[in-house]
């Protein structure tokens, strides 16, 4: 299977877990400097605006903080991510997975992502647009989403699984 790592990459990054014959890998869980693998597909998940990944780590970087925990994070960690995540129209529709707490360290997330639209508006106002198929969207058709069908980064993927990473703080 074909490898890609991650290890010099900047911002936060989502892999979608999903069949794709590719695998990424970073450097995780602090100084333990693990090296987790994923197959799935990456999306850069870069706001300039928010400075996610900075928020993370310095939360990580603070004496006491789970970053090279073996034993996975807390609520309160899972907790203190889905805030930075929900700064952030990119990013907002992505929440930790609380399943797989355990098995999350620094830099290696589990997460869920909610539903988005099956494919993005090419042209929109406020409250209308039209996809590149010519289906016509309105907002009010998707109130239940986190953020706007024209902000995601991903369309079509549904409700799923992935892993937030990150630049490993060691």
């Amino acid at each position: 299977m074909r490898l890609i790592r991650l290890w010099d990459s900047v911002g936060l990054g989502l892999i979608i877990l999903s069949p794709s014959g590719v695998l990424y890998s970073n450097q995780a869980g602090g100084t333990c400097c693990l090296q987790p693998q994923a197959e799935g597909f990456f999306v850069p998940l870069h706001d300039e605006v928010r400075g996610q990944e900075k928020m993370l780590l310095d939360y990580f970087l603070q004496p006491g903080a789970p970053s090279a925990a073996p034993e996975g994070f807390d609520l309160k960690t899972a907790e203190l991510i889905d805030e930075v995540l929900a700064a952030s129209t990119v990013t907002r529709f992505i929440k930790v997975d609380r399943t797989k707490l355990k098995d999350s360290v620094e830099a290696w997330v589990y997460v869920e992502l909610s539903n988005q639209p099956e494919e993005p508006p090419v042209t929109f106002n406020a409250d209308i647009g039209t996809t590149d198929s010519g289906e016509t969207w309105r907002a009010a058709d998707y109130a239940e989403l986190p953020i706007p069908p024209y902000s995601y980064p991903v369309y079509g993927f549904g409700p799923c699984k992935g892993v937030l990473t990150w630049c490993n703080s060691d």
